[in-house]
């Protein structure tokens, strides 16, 4: 269930997404944070070639109703993002790097490394991330699927800190600046490949199972 920024409604059994935090997590995840297409505007741009369109459109033009496939990846980019969420924050309260101060390129990491691994082996990203979308997984704590979304964190961290810390020899270099250039998702995205070579020989450890 979407809720209103306004309301205050509860229900039992219902969880409650604040939509523009559903399509920002969704839109980093997918295709990078908000900020490197101008903002969160962009996100929320119904017209072809906007955000928006992007998430929840076919051709550029919004669909009145979003397929069930598509909302079982969307649930299940969700569910996997608010798990990965709290590892980052523990994470980044530590405050030694900079490079992954920021939820929505973090987001952005997992999703590539999410992608990368699973491409890799010939396995279908978006249905992995479909098992995912019935949320009964996450009552196991110490299950497998937390167990996988843990080690793509890890990879991610690694992505985002070597990445920045490359990009910051450039005397030109402005740590805001990091985090809004499209040159940024490039360097992530190589820094995944570079990782991943080294991976592969475990490759089956970072594929999402399906949960019991």
């Amino acid at each position: 269930m979407y809720k209103n920024k306004r309301s205050g409604e509860r229900e039992r059994d219902v969880i409650a997404i604040g939509m523009e935090e559903f399509v920002k997590t969704l839109y980093a995840f997918l295709y990078g944070p908000d900020d490197v297409f101008g903002g969160t505007g962009h996100v929320f741009d119904a017209t072809k070639g906007g955000g928006y369109a992007k998430l929840f459109g076919d051709g550029g033009e919004i669909l009145p109703t979003v397929a069930n496939s598509r909302f079982q990846l969307y649930a299940g980019i969700w569910f996997a993002c608010d798990t990965a969420k709290q590892i980052w924050r523990m994470r980044a309260r530590e405050g030694k790097e900079p490079g992954i101060e920021r939820r929505w390129m973090f987001y952005f990491a997992l999703g590539e490394s999410i992608r990368l691994s699973h491409s890799e082996q010939s396995v279908d990203p978006e249905s992995s991330l479909r098992l995912l979308s019935n949320p009964a997984w996450l009552k196991d704590e110490d299950g497998p699927v937390r167990k996988v979304i843990a080690r793509h964190c890890k990879v991610a961290f690694r992505a985002l800190i070597s990445s920045y810390r490359e990009a910051s020899k450039d005397p030109d270099f402005a740590h805001r600046n990091w985090f809004r250039s499209q040159a940024t998702l490039a360097s992530i995205r190589e820094q995944l490949k570079a990782d991943w070579s080294l991976l592969a020989e475990h490759g089956e450890e970072y594929l999402i199972p399906k949960p019991k």
